[in-house]
């Protein structure tokens, strides 16, 4: 039997605060802090899901299910029920009170990707290597929508708006695509990047969508005209994820160069470079607070930095 990982202070580069996952080294592909900051789930290569404790790295619960690769996980909004997303082509509902598991949601015919709650937390939305977008009804866990070829190859990433009005998707056929959530039709298609495109992140507001992908570039898109609003360029590799910080100013990314940078969004500055994982960097998260940013690696890790004081 595994042991079970742990929060701790060992070897801890700049500007972070802990480091989880110590005790049990599986790749930790994805992360997500519930919205009142309190819990923050990881996702990872053995198949479990895991809950600590955001505020003292302590392990709550780990949950176990899924066969292979957790690619996402999404917390609803009252932060009552987890979302996960599998290569077993599942996504699942969890109760984060309990750690039990709730629904299994069947439909894609290929890896899951990537899951989002939408912000009324009503319904919730998976991509993944099928190329198709389910939209899935939270109580029920019946389907409600499908797009169908969607894009023209694999879907990476999906996020809800922040108001729920729209979609964002992204593929390996290099481009986004922005969504009516009502209609389900497609709004806009944004065409800028030159290699696949890994991860997308909407401002608070609504009014911009940043994007990046293997072409080492974080793109920030004006929804309203759907030009290029700034291109940032920093990293030496492929980029993974991106995030926009909970009041907008600042923009963190992460990649295959084992770094994660902050950035200034008015200015499309670097702010910071935060290096300490010993692998690839898959996701990074914010706090809702703003205050502290969550990465989770290849080398096994889960770090949390103080971006903010």
């Amino acid at each position: 039997m595994n042991k079970e990982p742990e929060c701790g202070q060992w070897n801890l580069p700049k500007g972070a605060r802990a480091r989880l996952v110590k005790g049990d080294p599986s790749i930790a592909l994805s992360c997500a802090y519930s919205r009142d900051g309190r819990a923050l789930a990881t996702g990872h290569r053995d198949g479990a899901i895991r809950l600590w404790d955001a505020y003292t790295g302590a392990l709550m619960k780990s949950l176990r299910g899924h066969i292979g690769d957790v690619n996402s996980v999404s917390f609803s909004p009252d932060g009552r029920t987890l979302a996960s997303a599998g290569d077993d082509e599942t996504v699942r509902l969890w109760s984060v009170h309990t750690g039990a598991l709730q629904k299994t949601l069947k439909g894609h015919i290929d890896w899951a990707l990537s899951v989002d709650f939408s912000p009324d937390g009503e319904t919730v939305v998976s991509v993944g290597d099928d190329g198709a977008i389910r939209v899935w009804n939270a109580s029920t866990g019946g389907c409600e929508t499908v797009l169908n070829e969607a894009h023209a190859d694999l879907i990476n990433c999906v996020a809800y708006s922040p108001d729920g009005k729209t979609l964002a998707s992204r593929s390996d056929d290099l481009s986004v695509r922005i969504w009516d959530v009502q209609t389900r039709a497609r709004l806009r298609t944004l065409i800028g990047h030159a290699d696949d495109v890994n991860g997308v992140s909407y401002s608070p507001d609504g009014r911009f969508l940043a994007s990046c992908g293997a072409d080492q570039k974080i793109t920030i898109w004006n929804l309203a005209s759907g030009e290029v609003q700034k291109t940032l360029i920093g990293h030496e590799s492929e980029l993974y994820g991106i995030a926009y910080s909970p009041d907008g100013r600042f923009l963190a990314s992460c990649g295959a160069d084992k770094a994660v940078w902050v950035w200034d969004v008015q200015t499309g500055a670097p702010k910071a470079g935060l290096k300490g994982h010993n692998g690839n960097v898959y996701e990074a998260a914010f706090s809702p607070d703003g205050k502290t940013l969550a990465t989770a690696s290849h080398d096994g890790t889960v770090l949390l930095w103080t971006v903010q004081s």
